[in-house]
C-alpha cells in the first residue's frame, strides 16, 4: 500500500513537471484542483523553487491556503519571504487560526507584525491570542474554531441554529457553556440528532467530560486523548472558560513530531537537518553530539594508552582483542536500557514512585545478560586461547559492564526528565560514550587486580589520564 502511494506521488510530480514544461499551461490549474491538498504539498517538497513559484501562481486562494498548511516549515517560510504581504495575508485569512500561527511563529517579529495587519481584524485577534501561548502547550496546538451553545438551550434550538448557520466544517464535539463562557460539558452530533426537541442540552452531557488546561504540555494532551479514546478535547483557561479545542489530527501531528524529534536526538542530530538546504548545515546539526562522542573516545584512547606502562606488553596483547567485544556489548545494553526508559517516560508508564522497582528489574536484566554472554565468551575464547585467566577477566568484565550499563542507561534518562530536560538526550551518544568509558575502566581494573597482582594499585581514570 505504501509502495502504491509512493508511486502515485512520483506520478504526480512527473505530471506536474510535464505540464510546467508545456508552453500552454491551461491544464495545470485544473489538474492541481483535482489533487488532494496533501498530494500537492508532497509534490511541492520534491520540486525546485522555480517550479513551486509557478504552481503557487496558478493555485486559487483557497487551494493555496490548504496546501500551505501541509507543506514543510521551510517551504512555508519560503512562501512568506517571496510574496507580497497582501497576497500572503489573503491566503492566511483562508487558513484556520492555528495553522496561521504555525507559520507566523517561525517568522521574525517584523514580518509577523506586517502579516498580522493584512489579516481581517477578527482573525488577527484570534491569531494574536494563540501566539501568546507556548507552541508546545495545549494553547499552542489548539484551534479556536468550535461550536458552543448556551446551557439553557434545548436540542431543538441547537438543531435549528445549525440548519440556519450551516457551518462550513464538521465539529466533533458541541460544547455547552454557561453565561460566563465556562464549560459545562459537551455532547455529540449523534446525541443531538437523536434527542427530542425539548431535551435540554445539559441533559445530553456525559457524566465524564475530560478537559485540558491551556498550559498543559502537548505530550500530556496526547496521552489524555489516547487514554480516553477521544476525537477532540476542549481547552480551558484557569477559570474554566472554553478557549479552544484540540482534535485527534492535531494529536497525530504532535505524536509524529515528538517521535521524529526523539529519534533524531537519540541519533545525535537535530530536527532541522531533515530540511537542511546545504551540506554545511547538515554537518553543523551533527557535529555537537559527535564532539561529545569524540571527547569520550579520546579519553578512552588516553586511558588505554596509559595501560602500556602498567601491564606487560604480552598480557596487553592478549587482552586487546576482548576490548571491542566488551565495549560493544556494554554500549548496546546501555542503549537498550535507555530506550526502554525513554519510552516508559514518554508513555507515562513510569513515575518516580516506581523507579526503585524498575531499577531492580533492570539490574537483574543486566546481570543475566552479562552472565549469559560472559559464559559464552569464557567457553568459546577460553578453549581457543588456552588462557582461562585472561578470558575470565574478559567474561567478568562483560558481566560487570552489562550490569553497570543497564543501570546507567535506564537511570540517566530519568535524571534528565527529573531536572526538566528531554530524556531522549540521554539515550544516544551520551549514554553510549559514558558506558564505553566505564567499560574500559572496569575491564582494566579487573585485569590489574586479577592478572597483574592484587597488590598493585588499580588505575583510576584520573590517574591514568594524568599519571
Amino acid at each position: 500500500m505504501l509502495q502504491r502511494h509512493h508511486q502515485a506521488e512520483e506520478y504526480a510530480v512527473h505530471h506536474l513537471r510535464r505540464l510546467l514544461r508545456e508552453v500552454a499551461r491551461g491544464r495545470l490549474g485544473s489538474y492541481l484542483e483535482s489533487l488532494h491538498r496533501a498530494d500537492v504539498a508532497s509534490a511541492m517538497a520534491k520540486l525546485d523553487r522555480d517550479e513551486r513559484d509557478a504552481i503557487w501562481q496558478v493555485l486559487s486562494i483557497e487551494k493555496a491556503a490548504n496546501v500551505l498548511s501541509h507543506v514543510p516549515e521551510e517551504l512555508q517560510q519560503e512562501f512568506v519571504a517571496n510574496r507580497e504581504a497582501s497576497y500572503v495575508g489573503k491566503v492566511m485569512a483562508k487558513m484556520s487560526p492555528d495553522d496561521a500561527v504555525d507559520i507566523l511563529g517561525d517568522a521574525d517579529e517584523e514580518t509577523r507584525e506586517i502579516l498580522l495587519k493584512e489579516l481581517p481584524a477578527p482573525t488577527a485577534r484570534r491569531v494574536r491570542q494563540l501566539l501568546n501561548y507556548d507552541e508546545n502547550s495545549a494553547g499552542g496546538i489548539m484551534s479556536t474554531d468550535y461550536l458552543s451553545f448556551p446551557n439553557d438551550w434545548t436540542a431543538g434550538q441547537a438543531r435549528n441554529y445549525l440548519r440556519e448557520e450551516q457551518p462550513a466544517r464538521i465539529f466533533y464535539n458541541l460544547y455547552v457553556v454557561d453565561p460566563e463562557g465556562k464549560l459545562l460539558g459537551w455532547t455529540t452530533w449523534q446525541q443531538l440528532c437523536l434527542s427530542p426537541g425539548d431535551m435540554p442540552l445539559v441533559d445530553l452531557i456525559p457524566a465524564k467530560c475530560p478537559t485540558v488546561p491551556v498550559d498543559m504540555p502537548q505530550e500530556d494532551v496526547a496521552h489524555l486523548v489516547s487514554d480516553y479514546d477521544l476525537t477532540a478535547v476542549p481547552v480551558v483557561d484557569v477559570e474554566n472558560r472554553l478557549v479552544g479545542t484540540i482534535t485527534f489530527d492535531d494529536i497525530m501531528d504532535v505524536l509524529e513530531e515528538e517521535a521524529q524529534e526523539d529519534l533524531l536526538i537519540q541519533a545525535g542530530s537535530q530536527e532541522h537537518e531533515l530540511h537542511a538546504p546545504t551540506v554545511l548545515k547538515s554537518v553543523g546539526a551533527r557535529v555537537p553530539w559527535l564532539s561529545v562522542t569524540f571527547v569520550g573516545g579520546f579519553m578512552c584512547f588516553l586511558y588505554m594508552s596509559a595501560q602500556e606502562k602498567r601491564l606487560d606488553s604480552a598480557l596487553l596483547a592478549l587482552l586487546a582483542p576482548f576490548i571491542p567485544v566488551v565495549m560493544a556489548m556494554g554500549g548496546n545494553i546501555g542503549l537498550q536500557a535507555a530506550t526502554v526508559s525513554v519510552r516508559q517516560l514518554a508513555t507515562g508508564g513510569l513515575d518516580f514512585s516506581g523507579v526503585p522497582s524498575a531499577m531492580w528489574r533492570e539490574i537483574r536484566v543486566g546481570v543475566l545478560i552479562g552472565l549469559f554472554f560472559g559464559l559464552v565468551l569464557l567457553g568459546g575464547a577460553g578453549f581457543y586461547l588456552g588462557r582461562f585467566d585472561v578470558v575470565f577477566v574478559a567474561g567478568t568484565a562483560m558481566l560487570s559492564a552489562a550490569t553497570a550499563a543497564a543501570v546507567l542507561g535506564f537511570f540517566t534518562p530519568i535524571v534528565f526528565h527529573r531536572f526538566g530536560f528531554d530524556p531522549a538526550l540521554a539515550s544516544g551518544p551520551l549514554v553510549t560514550i559514558i558506558t564505553d568509558i566505564l567499560t574500559v575502566v572496569i575491564f582494566f581494573t579487573l585485569a590489574h587486580y586479577t592478572l597483574h597482582g592484587s597488590q598493585s594499585e588499580a588505575p583510576g581514570l584520573a590517574s591514568a589520564l594524568f599519571p
